[in-house]
């Protein structure tokens, strides 16, 4: 997957951590990645290095995501943050 550019997450992942780590190949040209009503994930965590070339994030309806996405600083060429239905914790 070292040439996709879009990924998106549709009520297709069940773990409560999201983890990108720095290094290997996967994801080396990811632009655009949309996560969508994940019921049970608690934390997204991106290492410096990992989504280098993300350019658009969108995080949806991630109800029990309370905080914002650890290592979000990281994310250099990020444009675009769309955030929208969180909970309440979320969005304070």
């Amino acid at each position: 997957m070292p040439h996709l550019l879009y990924l998106g997450m549709y009520m297709t992942y069940e773990s409560e951590s999201l983890y990108f780590q720095d290094g290997g190949l996967i994801f080396q040209q990811l632009r655009e990645l949309s996560l969508e009503k994940l019921p049970n994930l608690k934390s997204i965590i991106i290492d410096e290095g990992a989504l280098h070339s993300l350019e658009i994030l969108r995080i949806w309806a991630l109800s029990e995501l309370k905080t914002i996405l650890r290592g979000i600083q990281h994310l250099k060429k990020l444009i675009v943050l769309a955030v929208h239905d969180m909970s309440t914790e979320f969005n304070k």
